[in-house]
């Protein structure tokens, strides 16, 4: 149980890391960038099939397209912060960059992350 906490925690800290990139960016705090990373890693899976639902690879697939799309149309890389007139707070929009892609890289290497487990005697 606690490989599978600290394999958790992952996405979250490599994408607070990667705002590094960003001098911009001071500080960010909320967990947009962790969730776009949690959609990503799960999106993957499915459409890889290794998660067993019916239509698997057509809904994963939906998925990504779909967060990309949306991360995309955003471009944080170029805007990494805007403000919303709506909630009167600063949106990190590199944050959604950054969970995105390890969203993906995390999704693709996650069998190559797993330890085999030991039999027991």
């Amino acid at each position: 149980m606690r490989a599978a906490r600290w394999r958790g925690c992952w996405p979250g800290r490599l994408t607070q890391v990667s705002l590094l990139l960003w001098p911009q960016v001071g500080y960010a705090v909320g967990l947009s960038g962790l969730m776009h990373a949690g959609v990503l890693v799960l999106a993957v899976q499915v459409a890889l099939r290794r998660l067993p639902i019916r239509g698997a690879r057509f809904w994963g697939g939906l998925l990504v397209v779909v967060v990309l799309t949306k991360v995309l149309l955003e471009r944080g890389w170029s805007q990494p912060i805007v403000w919303d007139a709506d909630s009167h707070l600063s949106v990190v929009q590199a944050a959604h960059v950054t969970g995105a892609f390890w969203g993906v890289v995390l999704g693709l290497a996650e069998p190559l992350l797993k330890r085999p487990r030991k039999s027991p005697p």
